[in-house]
């Protein structure tokens, strides 16, 4: 490996965790309903913009979804992280679609770096992602409603 790569790795997490950080910025100042739908619309445009400047077939800012699932999960529950996750794949396949188109004919883009098997696995997980961190928010969810009312059962 040598040194510019490193240092482009570096300079790529740097900005990863900056991002991560305006995220986090934009969720704690949301207001009401409307104000967290629009901090997770955010969460899941940037991540498909980054990858669409890194192609996004191998782009290592795919990770960044699993943060914007995670959200979806935790603050609604499960139909709303389907939700989430659907807009993702339909996003990622939209930035693939324009990267294909890009480069003229699918054969000069195959020639290149592009990678069929993470063009079909990608969109998989995050599928698999959504429905596990849906689940995974719904079960909180319900633990929640049940220790409140065992709460007030009691006090």
């Amino acid at each position: 490996m040598s040194g510019s790569s490193g240092a482009a790795a570096g300079g790529g997490a740097i900005y990863g965790l900056g991002i991560f950080g305006a995220l986090v910025y934009f969720w704690q100042q949301a207001d009401g309903f409307w104000g967290h739908v629009l901090a997770v619309l955010e969460g899941v445009v940037w991540p498909a913009l980054i990858s669409l400047f890194t192609n996004p077939a191998s782009s290592p800012f795919f990770v960044f979804n699993a943060f914007v699932l995670l959200e979806a999960a935790y603050r609604w529950g499960f139909q709303e992280t389907l939700a989430t996750a659907a807009a993702e794949v339909v996003l990622y396949f939209s930035a693939s679609a324009y990267t294909i188109a890009s480069f003229g004919s699918l054969h000069q883009l195959l020639a290149g770096d592009f990678e069929m098997n993470r063009f079909i696995m990608r969109p998989l997980y995050l599928a698999i992602m959504g429905y596990l961190l849906g689940y995974l928010g719904e079960q909180e969810k319900l633990q929640r409603a049940e220790s409140a009312l065992m709460a007030r059962l009691i006090g």
